[in-house]
């Protein structure tokens, strides 16, 4: 008996919603792609292709399985509103070409498969009901209820397990993302240059409390600026460069050049009498005029209220539109527990040191906030972000876990807060770890659509586009990134490393120029510089930037992997044999350290070979084809098929 057939057709309407509204209709493939995973775990089916604009094809060992996977896709889908028809043969009856609009939104089952429908079976389909002499399908009986229990005759107890934990697994996160992801039109483009956005940087207030209240006035800066951010006609930088001037002696001019910002809001707190003085002004910096100020003297529980009418009292100042919707978030308070709302703010400086001690100390900040107000959306999505970031830096031992956490924990704060843009950056970076493409996309998309000036979104979006070898979009993305954050060395050496792969070496010198003093401690402005240096064949050079950036950070292993390159090129041959000696293929850290060490030595075919070994793993992506390292072996024409097959990996394609 041929394997059993289920081919889930196109969302009704499908190519139309696209048409009107991208946004909701990758929201719409998204959602369908998660519940048909979903049921293909729960019902031991294997995936034989993804969405081409006709259908997924799943393949099943038997009936029952087929039956209960296409009643568990038709009750999900329902459930969240989507309707396609789901058609059941075995693979010697499925058609040719499957189009979908031809079929009802029914589950429908060949009618060559009437013989295995015996005994109480045979109810379940309509024999009353047969479409045509073209197309011989039955309807199955709606009023039948799929049955789990159908999956254990076929699997072992141990598997049962595993499969019946990871669906549940998906059924929460479906549960979740359905009900909550917005269908707004994602229309505008990132750097619309007819519209000449005012800059503004709120720098810290010169703070006059001591103890844990400082936090919480701390806390009130940040949220004027994550207030102002979502304002599409301000560019508002980001807390992490922003802050870099508390105490400064510098003067407003200076921090406005360095920051290139036109407007600076600054202030001061203190203690009067149990209650707050709060006093603050906005400076046109280009004119040298304060154009608003206020005193506010109000007890320390108010705090809430004063940041919202700060944020509105700016905003009618610099002439920005609040609709309605955004005027209801800026004067919902964050959380009515004090102490949680320290907690996060306290989570937030831990999350800016990025060492791992520093990070798991924010771990518990969170926790410890959750437990005061578990419905604390802030405290959720900053606990997927520092998840995230804790996977991309190493600090968590199992990364398919903290992939599961991190979009745990933002799923949770878009189920409250469906305009949350840290939750949906947090989620998207989720899925650039796991490689799904469409995913992040479109949740970073729709984060930057809920703030306009989430630095972090800008930048996570432009490593996808980076790792897809989409150069231009991956500069443009990455230089709004860079423009929100300028003194944020991750975001700055980051996207220095794409105009370097994107053979833009003016762009990185002005980065590296800018950072040659502020950056001077962080391991990631030496490993640029080398890699800047690599990419000019400076390898005597390169090899001392790199080693500096090891004694900064000797835990991260690549910084190797790009000093044995180097040496290979200047003939240290012993030195790179041995290093290649202390590798056995095993991984692909180490295909990937091979192919670097041969290509050093100027082994192309070996070089090679160890690259296709590496892509063999799934870990290779198109970013690879413009590593310094190894694009010039690329472009030559007898590795075409290679690189076609590279080149294969794109969004829609896992």
């Amino acid at each position: 008996m041929n394997p059993i057939v289920l081919l889930v057709g196109r969302i009704n309407s499908f190519l139309r919603v696209v048409k009107e509204d991208r946004h909701e209709g990758l929201h719409n493939l998204q959602v369908l792609q998660s519940i048909i995973d979903q049921g293909t775990l729960r019902y031991q089916g294997t995936q034989e292709f993804n969405y081409t604009g006709e259908a997924f094809q799943l393949s099943f060992p038997n009936l029952l399985l087929a039956l209960d996977c296409a009643r568990f896709i038709r009750e999900k889908c329902t459930e969240v509103d989507l309707i396609m028809p789901l058609v059941i043969s075995s693979r010697s009856h499925s058609d040719p070409v499957f189009q979908s609009a031809e079929y009802p939104p029914e589950i429908l089952v060949h009618q060559g498969l009437q013989p295995l429908f015996t005994g109480g079976l045979h109810e379940e389909i309509d024999d009353s009901i047969l479409l045509d002499e073209d197309r011989p399908y039955f309807i199955l009986q709606r009023e039948k209820k799929a049955d789990v229990a159908n999956v254990n005759r076929w699997l072992p107890k141990k598997r049962r397990r595993t499969l019946a934990m990871l669906a549940g697994l998906l059924v929460i996160a479906m549960g979740l993302i359905s009900r909550t992801l917005p269908y707004n039109n994602y229309t505008k483009t990132v750097a619309d240059k007819s519209i000449e956005k005012k800059s503004i940087a709120v720098i810290p207030f010169n703070n006059k409390i001591i103890g844990r209240d400082s936090l919480l006035v701390d806390g009130m800066m940040d949220e004027i600026r994550n207030h102002l951010s979502r304002m599409d006609g301000l560019k508002v930088i980001s807390p992490i460069s922003s802050n870099r001037y508390v105490s400064s002696s510098k003067s407003i001019s200076q921090i406005a050049q360095e920051l290139n910002v036109e407007y600076i809001l600054e202030g001061s707190v203190s203690e009067w009498d149990d209650r707050i003085r709060i006093v603050v002004q906005l400076v046109n910096v280009v004119h040298d005029e304060q154009l608003w100020g206020e005193t506010y003297e109000w007890e320390l529980k108010d705090i809430f209220a004063i940041q919202s009418e700060v944020s509105q009292n700016i905003a009618r100042t610099l002439r920005q539109n609040i609709s309605p919707e955004l005027s209801s978030q800026i004067d919902r308070a964050p959380t009515n527990k004090i102490e949680a709302y320290n907690e996060v703010m306290a989570s937030r400086e831990l999350n800016r040191i990025r060492t791992k001690a520093s990070m798991e100390e924010s771990l518990k900040r969170l926790d410890h906030a959750l437990e005061i107000d578990p419905q604390y959306v802030d405290a959720l999505a900053q606990k997927a972000v520092t998840i995230s970031v804790m996977g991309t830096l190493g600090y968590g031992a199992d990364t398919d876990l903290n992939n599961s956490l991190a979009e745990r924990y933002a799923l949770q704060a878009i189920k409250l807060d469906p305009l949350n843009s840290q939750a949906y950056a947090a989620l998207g970076n989720v899925y650039f770890i796991m490689h799904k493409w469409d995913q992040a996309e479109t949740s970073f998309q729709i984060a930057i659509q809920n703030n306009p000036n989430n630095a972090l979104a800008f930048y996570w979006y432009s490593l996808e586009l980076r790792y897809l070898g989409e150069m231009n979009k991956a500069i443009e993305y990455g230089s709004i990134a860079a423009e929100l954050d300028p003194l944020y060395p991750v975001i700055q050496t980051g996207h220095a490393l794409t105009c370097i792969m994107a053979d833009r070496l003016d762009l990185t010198e002005e980065i590296i120029d800018k950072g040659a003093v502020i950056f001077q401690n962080y391991f990631g402005y030496h490993w640029i510089l080398g890699y800047y240096q690599m990419a000019k064949e400076d390898y005597e050079q390169a090899i001392r930037s790199f080693t500096r950036s090891q004694e900064l950070s000797p835990a991260i292993n690549s910084i190797q992997r790009q000093i044995m390159f180097c040496k290979g090129k200047l003939g240290h041959k012993k030195e790179v044999e041995e290093y290649i000696r202390s590798h056995d293929g095993s991984d692909p850290e180490s295909l990937i350290n091979l192919a670097s060490a041969y290509m050093g030595l100027g082994d192309e075919d070996k070089c090679i070979d160890y690259l296709k070994q590496f892509a063999s793993t799934g870990r290779i992506t198109p970013s690879e084809l413009y590593n310094v390292k190894f694009r010039e072996v690329f472009k030559d024409s007898k590795h075409k098929d290679f690189v076609a097959q590279i080149n294969q990996i794109s969004r829609g394609v896992h």
